[in-house]
């Protein structure tokens, strides 16, 4: 899509004979939308594309094994209006994927981890 960067899609094995697979997302774009210069990069794209790719260092150490295919997915484009999931969405559909489910890990909250604000 012009103007957006691409998604970013890895595709891990599951340890079982299944056509089921799961899919662990976040979004990494960070940049002002339709004419606001806010980006809010740090807390919201960087903790949740953070914690991703905690998984996936995990995977690589081979400490976590799924017993269904998991595709880990980066998307773009989602402060704009949700480009970047939408259009993988589009790709599932039309080869009629048998997706489980999607595991969106949104932004981690600072506030979670303010003494202050626990309860």
């Amino acid at each position: 899509m012009p103007g957006f960067s691409p998604n970013v899609i890895c595709t891990y094995p599951s340890t079982h004979n299944s056509s089921e697979h799961v899919i662990l997302s976040a979004h990494y774009d960070s940049r002002g939308s339709f004419g606001n210069t806010r980006a809010p990069g740090g807390d919201d794209d960087g903790s949740g594309t953070g914690h991703l790719l905690g998984i996936v260092e995990a995977i690589k150490r081979g400490e976590v094994q799924f017993e269904k295919k998991v595709q880990v997915a980066f998307f773009s484009g989602e402060e704009q209006g949700l480009f970047g999931s939408h259009a993988f969405a589009g790709e599932l559909f039309i080869t009629r994927d048998d997706t489980s489910a999607d595991v969106r890990i949104p932004s981690q909250d600072k506030r979670d981890c303010n003494p202050a604000h626990s309860g």
